[in-house]
């Protein structure tokens, strides 16, 4: 099982760093040269050219405003140092690290990004990938299951028979609902309606905790009758073939659980 399961996994994973490998090779030949700067950064070391001298800069540079200061970088356009003309004239005296003045940072706004949409692409992004991420994962059990499912098919088909389909059924049923009140939860957290926002989110929370509950009504049941996998896994049932019971390999059976306890404990916990 553990071979298939790895087998699986690492194919799943093979394609995942295959294609950005192929991107990379892609734009090593045909991509354009980029610029000293692609990324737009604020600190000090992408003021430099690229590839950068043995000491980065032949002279000191003059630092005119504060890190992540993106503000001060964009009325700039990154020229260093700043005109006399907006320096005060204490600094201008004293030489001081000078700093422009502009317009406060919305409170919710982090302090490395440029402008709210770039925060909020962002977060999409890194939403997108923790959701490749989990499609590798169960991709990869999914695929397994289906190996050994069509390997073993009386003894799968047998044991999925000891599934209760109402509580399945239910349970799907609450994530569907769950993720309806976390889309609503986003939407109102946009539109700046605090309560509503509170609302939704604690509705999710209990949602999420009646799914655990359920299922650890189903895991109880599968103590109570041996078919947690291990010493104690105990299988008599058989496969009804139209009527006709075909007795079932246990072994076989209790591959089928040990997925089954894979893909929905780690499903709870994600």
């Amino acid at each position: 099982m553990l071979n298939v399961l790895s087998t699986a996994g690492a194919s799943v994973l093979a394609v995942g760093y295959l294609l950005p490998m192929i991107y990379f090779l892609w734009s090593l030949k045909y991509g354009p040269i980029a610029s000293d700067n692609p990324w737009n950064a604020a600190g000090l070391e992408w003021k430099t050219t690229s590839p950068p001298p043995t000491f980065n800069f032949d002279e000191t540079p003059v630092v005119t405003w504060e890190a992540y200061n993106y503000d001060e970088i964009q009325t700039c356009h990154w020229r260093l140092p700043l005109p006399d003309s907006q320096m005060t004239t204490s600094q201008a005296t004293t030489g001081s690290v000078t700093t422009m003045e502009h317009e406060a940072h919305n409170p919710a706004l982090l302090h490395h990004f440029s402008d709210a949409q770039q925060q909020k692409n962002a977060a999409s992004l890194g939403m997108w990938l923790f959701l490749v991420t989990e499609i590798m994962f169960f991709g990869g059990m999914f695929c397994a299951y289906l190996v050994y499912r069509l390997a073993h098919f009386n003894a799968f088909a047998a044991a999925s028979q000891q599934l209760s389909i109402k509580m399945g059924a239910f349970n799907t049923a609450v994530l569907i609902v769950s993720s309806v009140t976390v889309v609503l939860a986003v939407k109102a957290a946009e539109v700046g309606k605090r309560k509503l926002l509170v609302g939704y989110l604690v509705v999710t929370v209990l949602l999420g905790l009646t799914f655990l509950v359920v299922k650890g009504f189903e895991y109880n049941e599968k103590f109570e009758r041996h078919h947690v996998p291990g010493a104690t896994f105990k299988f008599t049932d058989t496969f009804d073939d139209n009527g006709k019971q075909i007795p079932v390999n246990p072994k076989e059976a209790e591959l089928f659980f040990s997925i089954y306890f894979v893909m929905t404990g780690m499903h709870a916990c994600t």
